[in-house]
C-alpha cells in the first residue's frame, strides 16, 4: 500500500505541474487557485484505480493485488467431521474485499477482510472474520470465525484458495477450506451445482 501512496503523491505533482503549464501560472495566487482542480482529478484518477484501474495485467503486477473477484466452489471439512460443499463469492475493489460463504444450511458474511503480499516468501493470503447465520438450524447457531487462505496463481491469475478456519468460544469449530476459481459471475444464493472444472 506504501508504494501506491508514493505513485498517487507523484502523480498529484504532476497534474499540478501539468494544469500549471497548461495555465501559464506564474505566481503564487494562480498556482493556489488550482489546487481544488488538482483534488478534483487526483480524486477521479483514485476511484478510477480502485474501481477498474488495478484489475489491468500490468498494473496488476506493480501492486501485487490478485483480483478474486468471482465465484469460488469446493470443501469446507470440520476437524473430525465429513465434509460439505460450499460457495464463496467474492466482491473487491482495490481498497475493500466482500466475502460470502454459502452452503445449503446457512451463510458466512465477512465484516473485515485483506488481501496481504509477503514479498520475502512471495505468498499472498486472503484473511477475512466473518458472521455466520444459520437457516434454521438449532445445531449450528450465529457465531463468528476467521479464514486464512493461501492464493495459489497461474500464469498471475488466482485458482485455488486452501487454507484453515476457525470458529469463536460460542461455537468452537476448526477445519480445512478448499477452493477452485469457478467463474467471474457473482450468485446472491448458494447455486448447488454450477458445473465448474
Amino acid at each position: 500500500m506504501n508504494t501506491i501512496i508514493k505513485f498517487f503523491v507523484w502523480i498529484t505533482i504532476l497534474v499540478f505541474l501539468l494544469l500549471v503549464t497548461l495555465f501559464k501560472i506564474t505566481d503564487l495566487k494562480g498556482a493556489l487557485r488550482i489546487i481544488g482542480l488538482v483534488a478534483l482529478i487526483v480524486s477521479l484518477l483514485w476511484l478510477l484505480f480502485d474501481k477498474w484501474l488495478w484489475k489491468i495485467k500490468y498494473i496488476k503486477a506493480f501492486v501485487k493485488r490478485p483480483n478474486l473477484n468471482g465465484t469460488w466452489t469446493g470443501e469446507l471439512v470440520p476437524f473430525r467431521k465429513e465434509g460439505r460443499h460450499i460457495e464463496l463469492v467474492i466482491k473487491q475493489s482495490f481498497t475493500k474485499i466482500n466475502c460470502v460463504f454459502r452452503s445449503q444450511t446457512g451463510t458466512n458474511t465477512s465484516f473485515s477482510g485483506e488481501v496481504m503480499y509477503f514479498p520475502d516468501r512471495n505468498i499472498k493470503k486472503l484473511i477475512f472474520n466473518y458472521d455466520y447465520f444459520s437457516i434454521d438450524n438449532p445445531r449450528n447457531p450465529q457465531h463468528s470465525g476467521t479464514c486464512y487462505l493461501d492464493i495459489s496463481e497461474n500464469e498471475r491469475t488466482p485458482n485455488t484458495l486452501r487454507g484453515v478456519y476457525w470458529t469463536s468460544k460460542q461455537r468452537p469449530t476448526r477445519g480445512t477450506i478448499n477452493l477452485t476459481f469457478c467463474k467471474k459471475q457473482t450468485f446472491d444464493s448458494y447455486q448447488g451445482n454450477l458445473n465448474c472444472p
